[in-house]
């Protein structure tokens, strides 16, 4: 490597200058090449040496340095008054000019320029630091905002834009990261390893995005790696704008194939837009006709999916949807014109795309062949039904469906179906698709993880599960405990409608599949997510004596350094599950020692036995799990579904410290039936219930924020029963009348406590929003900045344990 022992760096540039016809002509001669390389904190200085003729008019204003761009459009900022200066000296036949910049920057790294009229001779000069590989020499600026970000807004289509993110030094190597993507998990190969027509990379430039599309948008590193050592840049690209295509182009689709759209939407910005529209084209005619998502025509189906990103430094958000239109089975018939739309106030964006249905003609030989087929396929099939005649008849009665109207529940009646109602009131209504069906031959079921008053969850193996081929994955089954329950049948067949609904989310236990071929005999099974540290409630209680409590007497986060155990006589940091769990296949509705008679569970879902923790846990996972919860309810939420029985006892812990919420559409279905109202009125989870559930029958999901507030006690006293003390009967009921709370539990935060008393408000419409719940976890002062970092490392852990297991698949 070029060593730098000097802090004068000096270059000259030889301008021959004579005029021809009253113009100038100049000749630049550099020597030892174009590339100079100075140190951080030297000085800067070039001369350039003009040579012309006797009778060449002078006049040293015609001669001028020119700094970098960056300098230029930063005079203030890079001091350039104090820190530049220049001077020229003359006489008949020369000029010599010298340039002198103190103190040199990374951010000096540039072109620099002598010039005389339209004739220029330039300087490229890197100023090197170890500790600065690269620099962004120009950082992006928000719009509305009066502070610079690291943040670079394009449009959707966009041509060359650039990222100024530069070496200080020619033998840096500089890497490209697209690690943070919408919709996909982190990516931290170099996008410049292979041919990628998208991105090009100049040293004097720094990177260039050929076309901006939004999914392009995320957060990017830029890496300068010289003799072992390196440096990282972050910086964020935002598109704004709307794509639409369609899956398979430019090939046409062929009669009786399916065709699937999708449209993808990206604004910046606090507030969301509005969701993507979808409209078609009626005929030959220029009228659109807008589609109903939740009812469209036949042959159509939409699925739309919101995400709102709040972004790690800058306070900003983006807002993304992705709409996927399907189209089955098309034909001559189908429209083959469709727009997706959106607005966010008065800024409107759409785009429309078409396309031909080809139709495949067949020879003659074909169809003569195809009826030859047609004709020996349908003599066999006589036959075989008249060989098999005796014996279906005999056995007609045994195969006889048993509980036909479980079958009806799974067909439901589209026409019903009001997208202005809440879902599970209208669960009856919703078909089930039958693409979710998973063969029952590839699920192998195993040991029982628990059970409740009616129904059981078992570990299972399955082959091909959700789009995986071959591969086995551990799942949970979820089934009812007696094929002759007709209320707790109905309850599983409204929970898989509502999972099919609702579609995937981190923090929600999500379908995988389901089987259903034997339903009029009794057997329905719903295969779900695997969770396998079980309940929070059971997990918590059992973590006790290795808590460690982060806040103080004041109610304040603690920290890192002060942190204690609540227990200092216990300096166990994990905690053995094989110890503790009990088999749960004899569990007593009523006796149940970590569920008592108020509050009852469908499933009671256990931690896997196998599984060993030797992790403690801390004020920061509870905060992370309340966190999680929200953002979970706060989806169900989205997509108008009620849960009515959250509590700790129906939140699942996955890997990594992954909450899941689960059970929800179940309980107010229970609850509700008449039949049960008189002999299984003490089934009611009373304690987590919100005052207006009890007193008049009203679920909605203000009763849930109610239930939120239930739970965070529960998480913040590791695990307790609600009013302890109390019994939960008519007493408790005229107690909360009456305008008896819960006080604050010690190991909470006082934010947690304020958190608690307002999802307690009497009054639904005082209680806040899941959203502004998320909201006020991520911006409260004291909490964002240790849980957006905690959350954060526990995301990349997720991440690469999932990534290893995948490759050891």
């Amino acid at each position: 490597m070029e060593m730098f022992a000097q802090s004068l760096f000096l270059v000259i540039c030889l301008l021959v200058c004579k005029e021809s016809y009253g113009k100038s002509v100049c000749q630049m001669t550099t020597p030892g090449g174009k590339n100079r390389i100075i140190e951080v904190h030297s000085t800067l200085t070039l001369t350039c040496i003009c040579a012309y003729q006797r009778d060449f008019k002078y006049d040293h204003l015609s001669f001028r340095w020119q700094l970098p761009d960056f300098l230029v459009k930063n005079p203030q900022l890079m001091r350039v008054e104090e820190r530049f200066r220049q001077t020229f000296t003359a006489n008949d036949t020369h000029l010599l000019s010298n340039m002198t910049l103190d103190n040199a920057t990374v951010k000096d790294t540039g072109y620099y320029r002598f010039v005389y009229g339209d004739v220029e001779v330039k300087q490229y000069v890197y100023v090197f630091d170890e500790r600065n590989l690269v620099t962004m020499i120009d950082k992006g600026f928000y719009p509305n905002s009066s502070v610079y970000y690291d943040l670079f807004c394009f449009h959707q289509g966009e041509l060359g834009v650039r990222i100024p993110c530069k070496p200080t030094h020619p033998n840096v190597t500089v890497t490209l990261v697209h690690k943070g993507r919408l919709n996909k998990e982190p990516n931290y190969d170099n996008v410049l390893i292979y041919p990628n027509p998208k991105w090009t990379f100049q040293p004097e430039r720094g990177f260039s995005l050929n076309e901006a599309m939004i999914n392009d948008t995320g957060s990017f590193l830029c890496i300068g790696t010289m003799n072992n050592i390196s440096t990282v840049k972050n910086f964020t690209i935002s598109v704004k704008g709307i794509e639409l295509e369609r899956m398979g182009a430019p090939d046409d689709p062929v009669e009786g194939s399916n065709v699937t759209l999708i449209c993808r939407i990206l604004f910046p910005g606090i507030r969301y837009p509005t969701p993507p529209e979808w409209e078609y084209q009626i005929n030959s005619s220029a009228v659109m006709q807008t589609i109903n998502e939740t009812n469209p025509p036949a042959g159509i189906q939409i699925e739309t999916e919101g995400e709102k990103r709040k972004h790690d430094s800058g306070g900003f958000k983006l807002n993304y949807y992705v709409s996927k239109l399907h189209l089955f089975n098309v034909s001559k018939t189908t429209h083959t014109t469709f727009q997706c739309k959106a607005n966010q106030f008065q800024d409107a964006i759409a785009k429309a795309i078409s396309f031909r249905i080809k139709v495949e003609k067949q020879s003659k030989d074909s169809i003569l062949s195809e009826n030859t087929t047609t004709f020996i396929f349908v003599v066999a099939i006589i036959t075989l039904l008249l060989l098999l005649a005796i014996g279906i008849k005999l056995s007609y009665q045994k195969r006889k469906t048993l509980f036909p109207e479980f079958k009806r529940m799974l067909e439901g009646n589209v026409k019903d179906i009001n997208p202005e109602l809440l879902m599970d009131e209208q669960c009856d209504s919703m078909p089930y698709d039958k693409r979710w069906e998973f063969p029952r031959y590839r699920l192998k079921l195993g040991i029982q993880l628990g059970a409740g008053c009616f129904g059981r969850v078992v570990k299972a193996e399955a082959v091909g599960v959700k789009s995986s081929g071959k591969t086995v994955k551990t799942v949970a089954v979820k089934m009812v405990r007696s094929t002759t329950n007709v209320a707790a049948m109905e309850a599983l067949v409204s929970e898989l409608k509502i999972l099919i609904h609702l579609g995937s989310h981190l923090n929600v236990v999500n379908l995988l599949g389901a089987c259903t071929k034997k339903i009029s005999k009794g057997e329905l099974l719903v295969i779900v997510e695997y969770c396998r540290f079980g309940n929070l409630q059971t997990y918590i209680f059992n973590q006790r004596s290795n808590f460690i409590n982060l806040v103080d007497e004041f109610g304040n986060i603690r920290a890192e350094n002060e942190e204690f155990h609540i227990k200092t006589e216990s300096v166990s940091m994990g905690f053995n599950f094989e110890k503790s769990y009990e088999n749960s296949s004899n569990i007593d509705c009523e006796r149940s020692p970590e569920n008592p008679p108020d509050s009852p569970s469908f499933w009671q879902y256990q931690q896997d036995p196998d599984v060993t923790l030797t992790r403690s846990i801390s004020t920061h996972d509870l905060i992370s799990w309340s966190y999680q919860v929200a953002r979970g309810m706060d989806y169900l939420a989205s997509k108008k579904v009620l849960h009515g029985d959250l509590a700790a006892r129906n939140v699942l812990l996955a890997d990594d410290g992954v909450a899941k919420v689960a059970d929800f559409g179940m309980a107010k279905k229970m609850y509700y039936e008449d039949n049960y109202e008189k002999t299984s009125q003490g089934l009611m989870p009373v304690k987590w219930m919100a005052i207006e559930s009890l007193t008049d029958r009203i679920f909605s999901t203000q009763s849930d924020i109610w239930s939120y507030g239930i739970f965070l006690w529960e998480l913040f006293t590791l695990g307790k029963v609600p009013y302890p003390g109390m019994g939960g009967g008519h007493q408790l009921i005229k107690s909360i009348q009456n305008g008896y709370r819960m006080e604050k539990p010690n190991n909470a935060p006082n934010l947690f406590g304020e958190m608690m008393t307002n999802c307690w408000q009497t009054d639904p419409k005082l209680r806040p929003t899941f959203s502004q719940i998320e909201e006020i976890h991520l911006w409260s002062p004291g909490i964002d900045n240790e849980f957006e970092l905690f959350e954060f490392e526990r995301f990349v852990r997720q991440i690469q344990r999932r990534e290893r297991h995948d490759d050891s698949d």
